[in-house]
């Protein structure tokens, strides 16, 4: 149950991007989605202890698809 699933390209590849807020941190799950919704990373986005929140504003580009209100 993701919190948000972001869509975009990058380097003419569709991704969606899933981020579920888990423990105080997002979760980062990265899925191909021009190939059977195959997984491609998941990762927590956190640097040093702290969250990365260039990385993840990065993660937010595109199409929102979906949000949890």
């Amino acid at each position: 149950n993701p919190d948000e699933i972001w869509s975009n390209r990058v380097k003419d590849k569709l991704s969606n991007i899933y981020l579920k807020y888990y423990d105080g941190a997002p979760i980062a799950l990265v899925v191909d989605a021009e190939k059977s919704l195959r997984a491609v990373t998941l990762y927590e986005v956190k640097k040093g202890g702290q969250i990365n929140y260039k990385a993840l504003q990065n993660m937010r580009k595109g199409i929102l698809k979906y949000k949890n209100r």
